[in-house]
């Protein structure tokens, strides 16, 4: 669910929301494992507008309309007893669209993204710390190409969550923090601590995960 509400001068001028279906992915993962505390590897993502941009209806989006894909390197390393650190940097390319004759192309993006989490009988209280780049879109209109003006950003943000183990293979993770799954580039983003064009807020996420 996706809400919209934007006020000036003590008015609401927008006040919308909807449901639906996001952006769906679909990624694949491989780690090695260079020893007993430390594994590496590699993660690739396509990521699908399958969400409702709201271009059509004017209602809140769902989804960001742009495909994209996403490559990243990632590091886990447990350091000490219990004690997990996990690492991932990586490149976000955006595939443009074209509407009316115009190809807009969204601003690539670069991320890092560090994880420090401390297991407790299976609880893992974990603080994130993250960080994301965002260059300017572009605008092609027959030969000519603009750049969009204030549409590149870069947030550095921090947020916070607790994991549990139900079995060997599911868990629950509830945190505060919010992401960027919204706008399609499967990031989190946690409250913005700095930054350029971004908006500072913290949401209640709970994600629950399987392994077959």
């Amino acid at each position: 669910q996706k809400a919209a509400k934007f006020e000036m001068g003590g008015q609401t001028l927008v006040d919308d929301s909807s449901m639906g279906l996001g952006d769906a992915s679909l990624a694949a993962r491989y780690m090695s494992k260079l020893n007993d505390t430390a594994s590496v590897g590699g993660e690739l993502r396509f990521k699908m507008a399958t969400g409702n941009d709201g271009s059509a209806d004017g209602d809140a989006a769902t989804g960001s309309g742009y495909h994209n894909i996403q490559a990243a390197i990632v590091a886990e390393l447990a350091p000490v007893d219990n004690l997990n650190v996990g690492i991932d940097a990586g490149y976000i390319m955006s595939m443009g669209k074209t509407e009316n004759d115009v190809t807009i192309n969204p601003g690539d993006v670069l991320f890092g993204n560090l994880y420090l989490g401390y297991d407790i009988d299976g609880i893992v209280p974990r603080i994130g710390v993250h960080f994301m780049d965002m260059g300017l879109a572009t605008a092609t209109a027959g030969d000519a190409t603009a750049d969009v003006d204030g549409t590149n950003a870069n947030a550095l943000g921090v947020s916070a969550d607790v994991a549990y183990a139900i079995s060997d293979t599911m868990g629950v993770t509830v945190g505060l923090g919010t992401s960027l799954a919204h706008s399609g580039l499967n990031l989190p983003w946690g409250m913005a601590l700095s930054g350029k064009n971004v908006t500072t807020g913290m949401a209640f996420n709970l994600g629950f995960n399987a392994e077959f």
